[in-house]
């Protein structure tokens, strides 16, 4: 790919090989948001891996190597732009390697100039916001968690979130999940093109 926000697929096979060779723990949304409330307690070494759009190559690349190495991995999809009950995310999600989650439905896209990166879950109404977002859950069945179209997120998106009943969602500042952290602004850590996998093992430790 042409910048970081592509990365190597040799380096996500030796990541994905260290993380089960290192038994690593993979919750669910679910048992994360009960982590952040501090009424579970999740093992020192756990990790969810995230993968936001939905982009082709994250099913023909990512998807083998998550079914090879047994680890599961989250594809947050924008819904109008594909259907996670079609037949080949079906197959997908049956493996029990693959989650479908919210990237909203039709609000990955710009709207908002001025605003961090003008994406228009930034400025929409907040009733069509929520409904946008309602809609997203329903195809995939589930609000356990969103990621903010391009991270993009303030007082305005997180209450539209919050009103369409999501339990968790995540942003692109650099961090990790820690109890008592805000459940509609959560950090994560990227991984960008490059990285070796000593860089990769002490940024997850």
């Amino acid at each position: 790919g042409p910048d970081s926000n592509y990365y190597e697929k040799s380096s996500f096979e030796q990541d994905l090989k260290y993380l089960k060779d290192n038994n690593f723990y993979f919750p669910n949304f679910k048992e994360i948001r009960k982590y952040v409330d501090g009424t579970l307690t999740l093992p020192q070494k756990s990790l969810v891996i995230t993968m936001d759009d939905g982009h082709a190559d994250n099913y023909t690349i990512a998807y083998p190597l998550a079914v090879q190495y047994q680890v599961p991995i989250t594809m947050f999809i924008v819904t109008s732009w594909t259907n996670p009950k079609d037949e080949l995310q079906t197959q997908m999600y049956n493996t029990g390697y693959v989650y479908f989650m919210s990237h909203t439905h039709e609000m990955h896209e710009g709207g908002c100039s001025g605003e961090q990166h003008g994406a228009r879950i930034l400025c929409i109404d907040h009733d069509a916001g929520v409904q946008d977002l309602k809609t997203s859950a329903e195809i995939l069945g589930n609000a356990d968690a969103l990621a903010y179209p391009t991270g993009d997120n303030n007082a305005h998106s997180r209450a539209i979130v919050e009103e369409a009943g999501f339990a968790l969602a995540f942003t692109v500042e650099y961090g990790k999940v820690t109890v008592g952290a805000d459940p509609l602004t959560l950090p994560r850590v990227r991984i960008n093109q490059g990285y070796s996998l000593d860089y990769f093992a002490s940024i997850i430790e």
